[in-house]
């Protein structure tokens, strides 16, 4: 199970340390008690109810209906607090009622509509300055505020929402052990359901070797964790092996690292298929270069670089970066139906005008039938930091089966022609359901969505920028639409502290406390209601809060020794008329 996260609780602060009692309301309830003699005879009871809908009945908590009484509107503020005072870690955002520090998303939009959904992302540091204060996994909003913090977790990547029996999950890599190689890895899965409980952790243990005389604990690459329609996980794996790379140029003993399609099965992390692409697919595609001397282990060549794969019903689907191939696998023959080549067209004939690629990532098929599939990739044109390129995403048509003599037409060229990326590595491009583009700048720490008319020209929606250049990266990034109630509590600090210019006309500040509550991972709260007493038993409702970002901050006067907040969903039709 993943833990809480904690809430902030120095004296300075006055903070309020929380614990969970007991199920009053059939919620979550917290019992908060004041750290310092000045409060100590305030306590602050946070209760967490949601509408009994469809959507969250089997959770067991209820709803007070808002058009069941009038009920006072209370003044409330997103009390999320901008830290700039380095130039070598990014702004990030930090809060009263919660730990993590996620970056403050420098925003730039032209204000036409974007598509629904929340972004997932995932930034690591690197060497250069302007680094994420914060390396783990982030959900936030396309406005930049928070709405997940995962636990502080070392190089994560591939943060996303799956389906898994029929149900939403999120799902994420982390490595394990030494990790000898630059850009590849040896880890685990991660998969969490929509209370952010860690429903599996799959450690495929495989015998591969990691090139420095030790064996992988956990045999999942960083690349790919795609749960397919059958409920099974297929990855990327590498093991570092001696090969004849004389074809290339080098000697018959050399080191390689080849790549390897697994599928697995999620409770066992047991092998149900696999594909070593060395012996399928010509070491000669290779662009990877092999130095005439010999190549040690320790130096091992990757030939393939494989970085996604896909299901597509009988068939699995794969892109290599260092061949500038995508494959189509048989399944059940384990045969090569056709390939792509980012240079030459492959089986396809020539590729139209601005449609050719070279070390590109997140290859994914779209819309297959009997004569067509749309084909869209994160296109690096570049494998090198110190090189020049245009990184771009790409979408193609292809004719099926593959006739040369109707090659594939250029259907997106997705650039930002006023703010032009060169990503040498990772990358992600998804085509979103109202026709957007949404694309991760993987080593580049940019994200942008574009609008449908990108196909054609410059169509920039939004552009979001978490780390400077060279400060830091995230693998992929998604839009995606998630709703989750996390299992664990809502977090409440009362403190006495100066009271916001934006909530000092509505209250007398020498009686009154600040009030500081969020709840890392809820999706649709939008409304929070305050209950006072002078008792746990003496609960009255005393207001209605709106949510203002992650964490909300409202007053509340002294003279009450117990305070309550109740959280309401906003799928709710009472919510929506507030």
């Amino acid at each position: 199970m993943v833990p809480p996260r904690p809430a902030s609780n120095t004296p300075e602060r006055r903070a309020i340390a929380c614990e969970l009692l007991s199920t009053l309301y059939l919620g979550f309830i917290i019992l908060a008690k004041m750290a310092t003699s000045m409060f100590a005879s305030l306590a602050a009871l946070v209760c967490l109810q949601a509408p009994l809908s469809a959507a969250s009945s089997h959770h067991g908590v209820r709803h007070r209906s808002l058009a069941q009484s009038s009920v006072p509107k209370m003044c409330s503020a997103n009390s999320a607090e901008i830290v700039n005072n380095s130039t070598e870690i990014f702004p990030y955002q930090s809060f009263q009622s919660f730990s993590g520090t996620p970056p403050q998303l420098n925003i730039t939009t032209n204000g036409e509509p974007l598509a629904d959904g929340l972004i997932f992302f995932g930034p690591n540091g690197e060497s250069g300055a302007g680094k994420p204060k914060e390396v783990t996994n982030f959900i936030m909003t396309d406005t930049g505020d928070l709405v997940y913090a995962h636990p502080a977790t070392r190089a994560p990547t591939d943060f996303k929402v799956q389906t898994l029996k029929g149900q939403p999950v999120v799902t994420y890599y982390t490595p394990v052990g030494s990790q000898p190689f630059v850009g590849i890895g040896w880890g685990n899965v991660h998969i969490l359901d929509n209370t952010y409980k860690e429903i599996h952790t799959v450690c495929p243990k495989l015998n591969l070797h990691k090139g420095d005389g030790t064996i992988a604990e956990c045999g999942s690459d960083l690349h790919e964790h795609y749960i397919t329609e059958d409920n099974t996980l297929l990855t990327t794996a590498f093991n570092v092996t001696q090969y004849d790379l004389t074809p290339l140029g080098g000697t018959k003993n050399d080191w390689i690292i080849n790549a390897i399609v697994l599928e697995l099965d999620i409770e066992s992390g047991e092998v149900i298929w696999q594909w070593s692409l060395i012996d399928h697919i010509p070491i000669t595609q290779s662009h990877a270069g092999v130095p005439k001397n010999g190549v040690k282990q320790s130096g091992a060549i990757d030939l393939y670089h494989m970085n996604s794969i896909q299901q597509y019903g009988d068939y699995v689907f794969i892109n290599c970066r260092h061949t500038w191939s995508s494959y189509l696998i048989n399944r059940k023959t384990g045969k090569i139906e056709w390939t792509i080549d980012g240079e030459t067209g492959g089986d396809f004939g020539k590729l139209p005008e601005n449609g050719t690629f070279s070390w590109e990532h997140h290859g994914r098929l779209h819309n297959m039938t009997d004569s067509s599939v749309v084909l869209s990739y994160f296109a690096n044109n570049n494998n090198a930091a110190s090189k020049q390129a245009v990184s771009k995403g790409l979408v193609l048509e292809l004719t099926l089966p593959p006739n040369p003599d109707s090659p594939p037409k250029l259907l997106a060229d997705l650039y930002d022609a006023d703010d032009l990326q060169n990503a040498w590595a990772e990358g992600s491009t998804s085509i979103l359901s109202n026709g957007n583009y949404f694309m991760g700048y993987g080593s580049v720490a940019v994200i942008k969505e574009y609008g449908p008319s990108a196909a054609t020209g410059q169509d920039v929606r939004w552009t979001g920028r978490f780390d400077a250049v060279g400060g830091g990266d995230s693998y992929r990034a998604f839009k995606q639409v998630w709703h989750a109630i996390p299992a664990s509590p809502p977090s409440l600090v009362i403190s006495k502290g100066d009271m916001p210019e934006s909530l000092s006309k509505c209250t007398n500040s020498s009686d009154t406390a600040l009030a500081y509550v969020s709840w890392n991972g809820a999706t649709d709260v939008n409304w929070y209601d305050v209950y006072g007493g002078s008792s746990e038993s003496d609960l009255k409702l005393i207001g209605t809060v709106k949510k203002q970002g992650f964490e909300t901050v409202f007053p509340i006067h002294t003279s009450h020794k117990v305070v309550m907040v109740s959280a309401l969903e906003r799928n709710s039709s009472v919510v929506n008329m507030a």
